[in-house]
């Protein structure tokens, strides 16, 4: 009888949240553990994401998820409370704000910072924070500034349209690599040569997982197909003249990231 009151104790203090993504996808979260700082925090291990499979049915039984129904994971680095210090993720407190070390006030290096961020919606605020670090004379440009010097197009494209969607204030930025390339490398999800080009020169993509990862959604919600990563890899190893050995390590980088995904026979 204790162990069923504390259960149903646990639960009511936990909350999740199951919001649904491009269509087809569900993203749940979020599930906390208190890691050490050591180089081997990553990569997510199986046993990670089976113990947050396990705290989604615990918690909503009515789910009923399984280790098949799991295409993807995110991970991250947050930064706890200090006084929160547990491996159980019930108890993680995470910090309440974020932080800008000067280091040159520490004694370190002169006009050097070091940003300690608490929330990606929170991250604008402490963008602008460093930069009038950096330099007193610098004033913020508000979204609707940005919004109000960009020129969207009044057309039919369907191409000019998805870059507006998907881009929105940087569509200027974007459009005269579209207008060179228009070859899709990927459908559904979507990107154009293009857009690759653009990450590659405008966003510093140097490694194919930049790309997949981290500049497009190509490989954010399940691990995408072969030929699409070697179409990729094959422009990403002519603008930047890898070898062969050097493309086919990139796109191992990349699959490495979906190891804890396949099933133990596998």
């Amino acid at each position: 009888m204790h162990d069923n009151e504390d259960t149903e104790r646990k639960r009511k203090r936990r909350m999740l949240f199951f919001v649904p993504w491009r269509q087809h996808y569900t993203i749940i979260g979020t599930h906390y553990v208190e890691k050490s700082r050591s180089p081997k925090l990553f990569p997510v291990t199986r046993d990670d994401i089976i113990a947050m499979m396990d705290e989604v049915n615990a918690i909503y039984p009515a789910a009923k998820l399984t280790f098949e129904d799991i295409s993807f994971y995110h991970a991250g680095l947050l930064p706890v409370r200090e006084d929160s210090k547990t491996n159980n993720s019930l108890n993680v407190q995470l910090a309440k704000e974020s932080s800008i070390i000067c280091h040159e006030k520490e004694g370190g290096l002169k006009n050097f910072y070091s940003i300690k961020g608490i929330k990606y919606t929170t991250a604008p605020h402490v963008a602008d924070r460093v930069m009038q670090l950096i330099d007193s004379s610098y004033k913020n440009t508000t979204l609707n500034d940005l919004t109000g010097r960009t020129h969207f197009p009044k057309t039919e494209s369907s191409i000019d349209n998805y870059l507006v969607n998907k881009y929105g204030g940087r569509y200027d930025r974007i459009k005269k690599y579209i207008d060179d390339e228009q070859q899709w490398l990927s459908k559904d999800p979507d990107m154009l040569l293009g857009e690759l080009l653009y990450f590659i020169h405008e966003e510093m993509a140097i490694h194919l997982s930049d790309v997949i990862f981290r500049r497009s959604d190509i490989g954010t919600a399940e691990c995408p197909r072969q030929d699409i990563l070697h179409r990729i890899a094959g422009f990403m190893a002519t603008e930047y003249n890898w070898s062969d050995e050097r493309t086919v390590e990139e796109i191992s980088t990349v699959m490495q990231r979906y190891l804890p995904l396949k099933p133990n026979d596998q």
